[in-house]
C-alpha cells in the first residue's frame, strides 16, 4: 500500500458552501506623513533685507509611466464564488463543459474554464438536492459527465473528516502544459498496456496534475505520489519526481494488479479506499467518453480542507 497526499492529507477535497470562510483581509491603515518642520527665523531688518530672487523655472518633466499591474495574489483564500442557485449552476456547467469539449476553444482559455468547472462541481456535490434542477439546464449528452464529476467530488470528500488547523508544507506550482501531461500518460499506457485515463485521473487526484510539490505525511513523493519503497519496486530506476517515469511506474503497478480485468481492485492497490477508487474511476470514465474532458481537469486547482473552511492554494503559494 502506498499512502499519498490524497490519502494522508486533506487535499483538494470539498466542504459544504456554508463552511466557506469569509475573505476578511485586513486593509492597510493609510499613514499621513507629518508636515515638514518650518524653521523659525527672525526677519531681516528692513534696511538690510535683500529682495527675494525670482523662483527658478520648474524643469520640464516627462509624464510618469502608469504603475505596473498588481502581481497575482499567492495568499490562500476561499476561491471564486460558486453559482448560488441550481439554475445558475446548471447554466454554468453547460457553458464550461461545452467549451472544454469544443476543439475550437483556444488553449489559453482552458485553465479558467477548468477552474470554473471545478468550482461548479464542488457546489453540486455540496448540494445534492440541486441535481434534478441542474440537469434540466444541461444538455442531455452532458448528463453522464455532470453526474460522474459530482459523484467523484462527494466520494473524495467523504475520505476526510478531520480538518487540520495548519496549512501543509507544500509548494503550489504551475503544472506542465496539458499536451505534455496527456502525452506522458498516453505513452505510458501504450508501453505498459493500461488505460491512460486511469493514469490521468490518479494524477488529478494525487497532485492536481503536478501542482502540488511536497511529501505526504507518510513520505510519498512525486507527481503520482509513491512511497520510496514502492518506487523501488515499480520505478525502474527512474526519478520519482519525473512525470514520465512516475506515469510508467503507476502503469506497472496497475498492470500487475489486474487493471484490465478488475479496475476497482487495481486502483484499490494504489489507495486502500473504495471512495478513492470510485472517484478515480468516475474521472477516468469521463475522459474515456470524451478525451477533451482531460483539458478541463488540467485546469483544476488545489483546494485545501482547513479547519477555517476550504482554501484555494493558488499557483505560487508556499507553505515551506
Amino acid at each position: 500500500m502506498r499512502r499519498s497526499i490524497a490519502a494522508g492529507l486533506a487535499v483538494v477535497l470539498l466542504a459544504p458552501a456554508a463552511c466557506r470562510p469569509t475573505a476578511e483581509v485586513a486593509e492597510p491603515v493609510p499613514v499621513t506623513p507629518a508636515p515638514d518642520a518650518l524653521a523659525a527665523t527672525e526677519p531681516l531688518p528692513a534696511e538690510t533685507a535683500a529682495p527675494a530672487p525670482p523662483p527658478p523655472a520648474a524643469p520640464a518633466t516627462a509624464a510618469s509611466p502608469p504603475p505596473p499591474p498588481p502581481a497575482p495574489s499567492t495568499a490562500a483564500g476561499p476561491g471564486p464564488p460558486p453559482p448560488a442557485t441550481p439554475a445558475a449552476l446548471g447554466a454554468e456547467l453547460a457553458r464550461v463543459e461545452l467549451a472544454v469539449r469544443d476543439p475550437a476553444t483556444p488553449a489559453a482559455g482552458l485553465p479558467a474554464l477548468g477552474l470554473a468547472q471545478q468550482v461548479g462541481y464542488r457546489q453540486l456535490a455540496a448540494n445534492p438536492g440541486w441535481r434534478p434542477e441542474v440537469l434540466r439546464s444541461v444538455p442531455a449528452p452532458l448528463h453522464g459527465a455532470v453526474i460522474a464529476n459530482a459523484d467523484a467530488e462527494a466520494l473524495l470528500a467523504s475520505m476526510h473528516v478531520r480538518r487540520p488547523t495548519t496549512l501543509p508544507k507544500w509548494r503550489i506550482v504551475a503544472p506542465p502544459p496539458a499536451d505534455t501531461v496527456l502525452a506522458a500518460h498516453q505513452a505510458a499506457a501504450r508501453e505498459i498496456g493500461v488505460p491512460w485515463e486511469v493514469l490521468a485521473a490518479i494524477h488529478l487526484v494525487e497532485t492536481r496534475m503536478g501542482r502540488i510539490r511536497g511529501t505526504s505525511t507518510a513520505g510519498a513523493k512525486g507527481p503520482m505520489q509513491f512511497l520510496p519503497a514502492t518506487w523501488a519496486q515499480y520505478g525502474a530506476g527512474g526519478d520519482i519526481e519525473d512525470l514520465t517515469a512516475a506515469s510508467k511506474a503507476a502503469a506497472r503497478l496497475l498492470k500487475r494488479n489486474g487493471i484490465n480485468g478488475n479496475p476497482r481492485s487495481a486502483v484499490w492497490s494504489y489507495n486502500h479506499s473504495y471512495a478513492y477508487v470510485d472517484g478515480v474511476l468516475a474521472y477516468a470514465a469521463t475522459m474515456r467518453a470524451n478525451e477533451r474532458a482531460f483539458f478541463g481537469y488540467h485546469g483544476w486547482q488545489v483546494f485545501y480542507r482547513h479547519a477555517n473552511g476550504d482554501l484555494l492554494l493558488p499557483e505560487g503559494w508556499s507553505g515551506v
